[in-house]
């Protein structure tokens, strides 16, 4: 009796092993996909929302920095941006730089640049680069007369861009035949006031062909 017992046991295990297998087979079919693909899918979720916010976070952080850094550049290179008290815009190296600037001279202006337009009533000079920022002030014209001798004219600066002026000379009659030299009384960022008189020689009538320091 107890062998056949023991007979039956071994067969139900062979049974239940078989039956086993088979419940392990389907499993390992649709339903084991089932159920893997949950915690495969669950992972490249994981995995995406992850990289999403990675991708995110750092276009968010690219963006803002090249936002902030253009907005700054831009501000910088506008002539508009001031600088703190004791400090003057250096257009150039789009900075602020501290007081005094470069006391003015024949050789802080680019001669090469100036513009003398007659016709349209303005003279317009260009400062080097980094030498100072210009707040206002007139330049002194010694002008040639008709039929000899020479007079000045101060010439108000009418507008300044960057290192750019822009002078008023409409005044200049029919009478007059020549610019002599050129000089200035401007006042800077820094308060400090330039006065000069002749330094920069002009014996042409078109100052573009014969500028230099006196």
């Amino acid at each position: 009796m107890f062998i056949r017992k023991q007979s039956l046991l071994r067969k139900l295990c062979v049974i239940g092993l078989c039956l086993g297998s088979s419940i392990v087979s389907a499993c390992s079919g649709d339903s084991t996909a089932d159920v893997d693909s949950g915690p495969l899918d669950s992972s490249v979720a994981a995995d995406s929302g992850a990289d999403a916010s990675t991708d995110a976070g750092t276009d968010a952080g690219t963006d803002a920095g090249t936002d902030a850094s253009t907005d700054a550049s831009t501000d910088a290179s506008d002539a508009s941006f001031v600088c703190a008290d004791g400090e003057w815009r250096d257009f150039s190296a789009v900075t602020c730089q501290p007081c005094p600037a470069a006391f003015l001279a024949c050789d802080s202006f680019d001669l090469g640049s100036t513009v003398f337009d007659r016709a349209g009533g303005t003279l317009t000079m260009r400062l080097k680069p980094g030498m100072n920022e210009i707040v206002t002030g007139s330049l002194e014209l010694e002008i040639q007369l008709e039929g000899g001798g020479s007079d000045f004219v101060f010439a108000p600066i009418l507008s300044v861009d960057g290192d750019t002026l822009v002078a008023d000379i409409s005044m200049l009659s029919a009478t007059y035949t020549g610019l002599v030299a050129i000089g200035w009384e401007i006042d800077d960022a820094c308060d400090t006031n330039h006065t000069a008189s002749g330094e920069i020689l002009a014996p042409t009538m078109d100052p573009d062909d014969g500028l230099s320091c006196a």
